[in-house]
């Protein structure tokens, strides 16, 4: 036990000094900005113009908040929407944010759950807790990021957890939502996603996972990435032998928890810093 909490401490410590030398996150604040509008279906037009109505209105998108950090300096940096596991941001690794800030990114934390009265979304089963309501909070967020004098919002990138993880891979699908409102994220990163859909992305995403995560299926990624069609981007699949779920959390329980067992991995998660910060310089 005294082992595994080394690890967690030492892990912590070296991200963090990694990062040092680069910048430091200088200011955060809650900025607080609306889910775009939910536009009527192209179906829905097509009948209100076969039946001489009035075109449906779009419905407006909720009023949402995120916790915004940059590094030191004016700016404009690329910055990294950040979306949840289900069980919110005590459910998720906490120390991204301020990692990713030292690598030179701004971080929207994204607080959507909270004004909708949201706790966790593992029990919480309306249209609300669908990846797509997640895509318009994310292009809410890139609006707002344009009305930011530091922000960079052309370089733009998506990355969640679990739940959050299949809002990041929806935000680059080719005929997805975010298409729909003429938005594009340079890239997407997804941490252990319940992998499903077609693999046909606009942009480059890499999905990282334990091969022994018993919540997100191994098979279904590796299933997904066989079926990428012709022309998708890049979408890289990084499995870790040995790792679980939540691998990269340092407060990860090291236990069963409501049936999965989660447990930290200090080298998978490790490998997985560096990549994703290759990853991001690369394409952003």
């Amino acid at each position: 036990m005294l082992r595994k909490a080394m690890w967690r401490w030492m892990f912590v410590a070296m991200m963090m000094a990694a990062g040092s030398s680069v910048s430091a996150t200088a200011d955060a604040e809650i900025i607080q900005f609306k889910s775009a509008d939910v536009p009527p279906s192209p179906f829905k037009a097509r009948m209100a113009a076969r039946q001489g109505k009035p075109a449906p209105l779009s419905v407006a998108g909720d009023v949402i908040s995120a916790d915004v950090a940059k590094p030191v300096g004016a700016g404009p940096f690329p910055a990294v929407i950040l979306f949840p596991a289900a069980g919110g941001w005590n459910d998720t690794p906490a120390h991204w944010p301020a990692l990713l800030n030292t690598w030179g990114f701004i971080t929207v934390k994204m607080l959507s759950m909270e004004p909708r009265g949201i706790r966790s979304l593992k029990r919480w089963h309306t249209r609300q807790a669908r990846p797509n309501v997640s895509v318009r909070d994310a292009v809410g967020a890139i609006r707002m990021l344009r009305t930011v004098s530091y922000a960079d919002a052309s370089r733009v990138a998506i990355m969640g957890w679990s739940w959050g993880a299949a809002a990041a891979l929806k935000s680059v699908e080719r005929e997805g939502w975010m298409k729909r409102f003429g938005e594009r994220p340079r890239a997407a990163v997804a941490f252990y996603p319940r992998c499903d859909g077609a693999a046909d992305y606009v942009s480059p995403s890499m999905i990282l996972m334990g091969a022994k995560d018993e919540e997100a299926s191994p098979a279904l990624c590796v299933g997904l990435i066989e079926g990428a069609p012709v022309g998708s981007e890049l979408l890289e699949l990084i499995l870790y032998r040995g790792a679980h779920h939540r691998f990269d959390d340092p407060n990860a329980p090291d236990a069963v928890v409501g049936g999965i067992y989660r447990a930290f991995n200090p080298k998978a998660a490790a490998n997985a810093e560096t990549r994703i910060r290759a990853f991001f310089m690369k394409n952003l």
